[in-house]
């Protein structure tokens, strides 16, 4: 028997690239965790600053939506005897006004985010993401790139994370975490705050997710939906 420990693929996103990545095994999964385990710690922070400050920006939600106020004029507009089922939706009802009316006014009680704040917070996210947490993954699983040249030199994994294509990055980077059990859409090895919910697109942090491992997946008001894992 010949086992083989890396795997080689052909880019889809620059054509004529390939790159070999190691497989996983035990020592390579204490490996990778000593190296991620500090940056995952501080991008999952991070993302909760972020999005606490998102929450505060939100407009306050409304008492009861649509369908709630027909139930509760569907109710009100009930005749006949109480029947409990009646009785129990009006309590809900009730509740949920109580709730969200005290939501509402925690919400605007409290103390205004300073200004540029979020900002700040967003673009501390966005360079742990990629000065930080892609370049440990793609240094722990990328073991060569063929047919790439950067400043006419072959590439490495060190050039490729410095000044390689976007895209390629990107492409590695989620390669390593599907070889290694993981998957972004699967929420298990990336960060994630943000609208986009993979933080491996190698693009920005809002779209990002450190979902699959981190805080998917996948910035400011994108990055309330990106997060890593293991």
């Amino acid at each position: 028997m010949n086992y083989c420990s890396r795997t080689t693929l052909q880019s889809t996103t620059c054509e004529g690239v390939s790159f070999t990545i190691r497989k996983m095994n035990e020592k390579r999964r204490v490996e990778r965790e000593m190296k991620v385990a500090t940056i995952r710690t501080r991008l999952i922070e991070s993302q909760k600053n972020l999005k606490a400050l998102i929450d505060e920006a939100l407009p306050a939600e409304q008492l009861l939506t649509s369908t709630e106020v027909d139930i509760e004029k569907a109710a009100a507009a009930h005749e006949g005897p109480e029947i409990p089922v009646v009785a129990n939706i009006r309590t809900l009802l009730t509740a949920l006004k109580a709730e969200r009316q005290k939501n509402k006014e925690l919400r605007n009680a409290a103390p205004a985010a300073p200004v540029g704040e979020l900002d700040k917070i967003n673009a501390e996210f966005d360079n742990i993401l990629h000065a930080e947490w892609y370049p440990a993954w793609i240094k722990w699983g990328l073991y060569s790139i063929q047919g790439l040249d950067i400043d006419d030199a072959p590439a490495t994994p060190e050039t490729l994370i410095e000044g390689g294509p976007s895209e390629l990055v990107s492409e590695i980077f989620q390669a390593i975490q599907k070889a290694s059990g993981l998957s972004a859409a699967a929420g298990e090895s990336s960060p994630s705050l943000g609208t986009s919910a993979d933080p491996g697109d190698g693009k920005t942090s809002s779209s990002i997710a450190i979902s699959a491992e981190l805080p998917a997946g996948t910035g400011s008001a994108t990055a309330a939906n990106s997060s890593p894992s293991s």
